[in-house]
């Protein structure tokens, strides 16, 4: 409306200088009124979207359905806004934000793998790479509550490793359990006192629980975790139950010795499993774990970029294992000693790299099962037990 004012203001005023400067009648410049005034009217119609189109505030476009981190990156490059006229923690920052969350937390279902090893079992720790902080992620994720909620689930996540949730549940379950039996269902676990102690850990005594250590100390830390505090008596109480349960608890030792030379010998033609979903060319697995120190969990885990070839050597990378819970790496090598009359890591696992290039297998597992895929845990598991079997039982 000012802009319409001031140029019917200017054509008014050029029309009385123009009758005043030539001397002329009103009447000739008034009869040029209406066409001056249509043209006038017409110019500010068509002219004026071009003119207010700077006072126009910018929307937020159409968004797409997909690849929105993508967009958003572009648009930021390009120097275009992300909805100016919004507040600075506005959609557009729950965008960019709820985009970058997929990098923040690998278990988001639209998540990019960028920087995170793949996860080979449910029980294998994943590996994040990363060479520095990220403080816009950080900025990006504390923007929104999605993303707030995704960092807490994962921090939580990892106070534990993954492989000991279950027995730790495990654990907690048994003792309530054995509460239970001993108290009925009326009174509580919690809190825990001396004389539920005694006698839960009793019960333990006469159940010959080797691994008691394991529940008490859960039970410990599920009274603590639900804020009760933890007094120099029931310290007591657990130093004294413990050596109560495990006095002259004795028994068969979950594992034994064998022979590596005669296990070898005797799957010197043994290129297929020997169990369900067990490794293909067991020898290579067996010799492997044995010289690199391998539990079943490292060596079922072990992938072909893992594993380098050099003059007469082999190189074995561990980006995670049980014990290494900061992932901080392990790299082993070992050269031919072939002269020692002994199984030769460096050969074998030459030549089972050589089987599962002429397998098709390009990527993946180290020690894949007869469908190209990672082994499980009861599967690696069988397969040792087979060998051994095979050759003649544990060593004497």
């Amino acid at each position: 409306m000012v802009l319409h004012s001031w140029i019917l203001g200017l054509h008014f005023s050029f029309c009385i200088s123009f009758d005043v400067c030539l001397g002329g009648s009103c009447a000739v410049v008034l009869s040029f009124l209406p066409v001056t005034s249509l043209a006038v009217l017409c110019f500010m119609f068509f002219a004026q979207p071009f003119i207010m189109r700077k006072r126009k505030p910018q929307f937020l476009p159409v968004l797409p359905s997909s690849d929105l981190s993508g967009w958003i990156s572009s648009r930021r490059a390009s120097g275009s806004q992300l909805g100016a006229s919004l507040h600075p923690v506005g959609v557009a920052d729950t965008l960019v934000s709820r985009a970058s969350c997929s990098n923040c937390h690998p278990d988001a279902k639209d998540m990019t793998r960028e920087g995170i090893a793949k996860k080979k079992r449910k029980d294998m720790p994943v590996v994040k790479t990363s060479n520095k902080g990220d403080s816009q992620r950080v900025f990006d994720i504390a923007m929104d509550p999605f993303c707030r909620a995704q960092a807490l689930q994962s921090f939580e996540e990892d106070i534990f490793a993954i492989t000991s949730r279950e027995p730790r549940d495990a654990n907690l379950a048994t003792w309530i359990r054995f509460h239970h039996l001993w108290f009925g269902c009326d009174v509580h676990a919690l809190p825990l006192t001396v004389d539920k102690i005694y006698k839960i850990s009793a019960l333990f005594k006469a159940g010959c629980y080797k691994s008691f250590r394991n529940y008490i100390y859960r039970a410990k830390d599920y009274h603590v975790e639900h804020g009760y505090s933890w007094s120099d008596q029931l310290q007591r109480a657990v130093k004294r139950s413990i050596k109560s349960v495990l006095r002259g608890l004795a028994g068969k030792t979950r594992s034994e010795p064998f022979d590596l030379v005669k296990v070898f010998n005797c799957l010197s033609e043994c290129k297929t499993d020997l169990a369900t979903h067990g490794p293909i060319n067991p020898r290579a697995l067996i010799t492997c774990s044995t010289f690199f120190l391998l539990r079943e969990l490292e060596a079922s885990a072990v992938d072909m970029s893992d594993v380098s070839f050099g003059d007469s050597s082999v190189t074995l990378t561990l980006p995670v294992s049980k014990v290494d819970w900061a992932a901080k790496g392990c790299r082993r090598t070992w050269k031919c000693i072939c002269h020692l009359d002994r199984p030769c890591p460096f050969h074998v696992l030459f030549g089972h790299s050589r089987l599962l290039d002429s397998l098709g297998f390009k990527q993946g597992p180290f020690f894949p099962d007869r469908h190209g895929s990672y082994c499980t845990k009861d599967g690696v598991v069988a397969t040792i037990r087979a060998a051994i079997s095979r050759a003649g039982g544990m060593h004497s």
